[in-house]
């Protein structure tokens, strides 16, 4: 099993729960001088199911 992770934002939290990534963590961070939240999400998936 291999493991996918990403950083996503609000608007792009929706797009990847379809996808099957589940919410690990929110996260706010500051990037100059403005905070912002995002979610630390993952994704599992089979060797087999993957497309190199």
């Amino acid at each position: 099993m291999q493991k996918i992770t990403t950083h996503a934002s609000i608007t792009a939290k929706p797009f990847f729960e379809k996808r099957g990534y589940k919410v690990i963590n929110e996260q706010t961070v500051e990037l100059r001088g403005q905070l912002f939240t995002n979610f630390l999400m993952i994704l599992f998936v089979k060797l087999s199911e993957t497309k190199l």
